[in-house]
Order: C-alpha cells, then structure tokens, then sequence
C-alpha cells in the first residue's frame, strides 16, 4: 500500500497534468454516490487499473485520458 494523488484528465488537453503522465482509455465507469470507479488500460501495461475519482469531473464521453500519478493524497493498493 502506498499514498499517491491520481490526476486523470482527458487526454490532449495538457490540463493539470502539463502532458505528464500516462495516455490510457477508459474500459468501464461506475458511479458509486459521490464517486467513480474508472477501470483504465494504461499504455504500456497489459492488466486494467482502477482509479476512484469524484463524480462528475469526466464528461461522459470521455474514452481516452491521461493518467499521472504523484505521491502524498491516495492510497494504491495492489490488484489480486
């Protein structure tokens, strides 16, 4: 387990992220009260990640997304 902050955004936009990071596309989105579950296929990487994210903040048509990693705001957690 380890504390990191997860910044997703759409992709191309150079938004937050200043176009660090990863490209991914989003497979699946489920709404959960407040937030969303994202399972993300991140290039470069053969096995789906998930990420939790505050409802709303993707536009629904979103598919592809770019996806940074820093540490110090959410916890990871090993898949399996």
């Amino acid at each position: 387990m380890r504390l990191s902050d997860v910044l997703v955004e759409p992709a191309g936009e150079g938004g937050r992220s200043g176009g660090k990071g990863v490209d991914a596309r989003i497979s699946q989105r489920r709404f959960v009260g407040t937030a969303e579950i994202l399972e993300l296929f991140l290039q470069g990487y053969e096995e789906p990640v998930r990420a939790r994210i505050r409802a709303g903040v993707l536009p629904e048509a979103v598919r592809y997304v770019r996806v940074r990693v820093n540490d110090g705001a959410a916890l990871l957690f090993p898949h399996g």
